[in-house]
């Protein structure tokens, strides 16, 4: 005979899966008969839910009830029956939530479907829901236009276009990171640099307030001697019999306001990974990296 299962602990496991495991020691060891059934559940099930039972079955003992009596008595303990209308309720409102897989969404409502009791029609629940509650337009779009479809090629069809919207996603991806190098010119703003012919200061010479003024270097008016373009006036005495002077004509330049245009440009450069392709040599596959012109 093989192992036994141990005793129920209720704080570490359900009921339903407890009687599941029995009934599989029950098949691996050929177990049958009702009455064996019943005497290996009321000596494995431990103290506790063998004193559960005595409780429950009230003015019979344990042992005089039917196998399936016992397991039920204790099932309707533990896990009453729930509502059938509820249970319906929460399997066809549920939805995929985002970020979930297409198979897990599947088992939720296989799950949420075994208290329902849809009979024959439950294939077709789950496909109605697996629809509805789809959560993607994309693939609801693509269900909605089979003129026949199952529940099985429902959930074939939507698992596809799921796995090749992540292909196509890591594709897009390699591809958007494989760019060849651009560099962007940037044209900056003309910088204008203002500077007084008369003064020296950043302003325009005719705002200036020198421009009144008497240089001290050429003697004219209109800037100070630190921006003076002109020669010094020079008085010759002559010594020739006190005849006057000669008449001398003085050239005094004027500096003409001065505009510097600077034109700047920013260069920044775009890096990204190199692109692949493999090919076909004499039968062998290589992988090569493809020339796009790009430095």
């Amino acid at each position: 005979m093989f192992v036994t299962v141990g005793e129920f602990v209720e704080e570490n496991g359900d009921w339903l899966e407890y009687t599941e495991r029995l009934e599989h020691f029950f098949a691996a060891n050929e177990i049958a008969d009702e009455d064996k059934k019943r005497s290996i559940l009321l000596s494995v099930c431990g103290a506790k839910t063998y004193k559960l039972m005595r409780n429950l079955a009230t003015l019979r003992k344990p042992g005089e009830l039917a196998y399936k009596d016992l397991i039920d008595l204790i099932q309707n303990h533990h896990s009453p029956k729930p509502s059938v209308i509820v249970q319906r309720f929460k399997f066809h409102s549920h939805f995929r939530k985002s970020g979930d897989s297409i198979s897990k969404f599947v088992a939720e409502l296989r799950q949420l479907s075994e208290h329902c009791e849809f009979g024959a029609v439950l294939e077709d629940m789950l496909r109605d829901r697996l629809v509805c509650g789809i959560n993607d337009d994309v693939i609801q779009r693509r269900l909605l236009g089979e003129a026949t479809l199952s529940f099985t090629k429902a959930m074939e069809i939507a698992q596809g276009m799921e796995s090749a919207a992540l292909h196509a996603k890591d594709i897009q991806k390699a591809s958007g990171s494989a760019k060849s190098d651009v560099f962007h010119v940037t044209k900056a703003v003309k910088v204008k640099a203002v500077e007084c012919y008369r003064c020296g200061g950043a302003h325009y010479a005719s705002a200036c307030k020198f421009k009144d003024t008497v240089c001290h270097n050429c003697g004219k008016k209109g800037n100070l001697a630190k921006k003076c373009r002109g020669s010094k006036s020079k008085m010759k005495n002559s010594k020739d019999g006190g005849k006057p002077h000669s008449k001398a004509h003085h050239i005094v330049e004027t500096e003409q306001e001065e505009t510097c245009s600077y034109s700047m440009f920013n260069l920044s450069e775009t890096r990204s990974d190199p692109l692949y392709a493999t090919i076909q040599v004499n039968g062998a596959s290589l992988k090569m990296e493809i020339d796009t012109g790009a430095s």
